[in-house]
This record gives C-alpha cells, structure tokens and sequence, in this order.
C-alpha cells in the first residue's frame, strides 16, 4: 500500500460563461490564505486573471484578452482545474 495523498481540493466555478470583465466565483476548500499575484493565481485559457483570494473563494475577473477555454488555479506549484469556460 502506497501513502495516502492529500486530495485536492474541488473547485466550482460559478458559471460556464462570461464576458470579459465580468466578475466569477470559484468555490472550493482549501485554497488557504493568499500570499501573493506570483505565489496565488488563476488564468483564463492562459491569461492571468485579477483575483480576491478568502480560504473558501476566489473572485475573478475576466481577463480582457482571455478566450474560452479552461480557468486554473495555481496555488504555489499546485495547478488546479475549475473547468471551462465559453467568453
């Protein structure tokens, strides 16, 4: 028997749609205290996206160059997918 890994958290994303410069809502747990834009991040198909970070949410909003695709959290070296989204 292997070690027991921590699971990752499960992340919702608040809709499957937006424009850009419109405001989502990622909730989850575990996403723990923001430290910094380098350390704490999300992106929107690869563009890096505004955040407010709280241990159960993270508010984003929509990059304006951003296009559909997936929005990932990236926490440290830790990337984590909140799916994708249709702009």
């Amino acid at each position: 028997l292997g070690l027991a890994q921590a699971a990752a958290p499960a992340i919702e994303l608040s809709s499957k749609s937006a424009t850009p410069g419109a405001t989502l809502s990622l909730t989850g747990k575990g996403f723990g205290p923001f430290k910094s834009v380098q350390t704490n991040k999300v992106t929107v198909n690869g563009v890096p996206a505004l955040v407010t970070v709280e241990p159960d949410l993270i508010e984003v909003k929509v990059p304006f160059k951003a296009t559909s695709g997936p929005v990932d959290v990236l926490i440290g070296k830790k990337k984590l997918s909140a799916g994708a989204i249709d702009i």
